[in-house]
């Protein structure tokens, strides 16, 4: 799905979950993460965005390699420190958006895949 998907057929804005959104921010950043707005919730989504492609990305590991799966964390601290990736591992598992498997971050799912595509489809200022 893309951010057209969710556009209103009676005018402007956007419908999720039976709540209109006057915009594709608020869609996302509203609606769909359940931010109020006040603070840096673009920070916020930035990072939640670069935390999903990072679990996206650990469907292409392949765990035969031995040097694999030690990349894939070392990107991750680039992303963020391990309290803030589990933070926001816990936060993603709990919306649905991973699957904790045997651990967080588990994998991402098809609800998770949907937010990934939206977040990367919004202008970077409203990111």
């Amino acid at each position: 799905m893309n951010l057209s998907s969710y556009k209103d057929p009676n005018g402007d804005g956007y419908l999720y979950e039976g709540d209109w959104h006057q915009d594709a921010h608020s869609l996302v950043l509203s609606g769909m993460l359940g931010f109020c707005g006040c603070g840096r919730p673009t920070d916020a989504a930035k990072h939640l965005r670069d935390i999903l492609s990072h679990v996206a990305d650990l469907k292409e590991i392949d765990f035969n390699d031995k040097t694999a799966y030690p990349k894939w964390e070392k990107k991750g601290a680039e992303i963020g420190s391990d309290g803030a990736l589990y933070f926001a591992y816990y936060f993603l598992d709990d919306k649905g958006y991973l699957e904790h498997g045997g651990s967080v971050p588990g994998w991402i799912t098809p609800k998770g895949e949907e937010l990934l595509s939206l977040l990367r489809e919004l202008p970077e200022e409203d990111v």
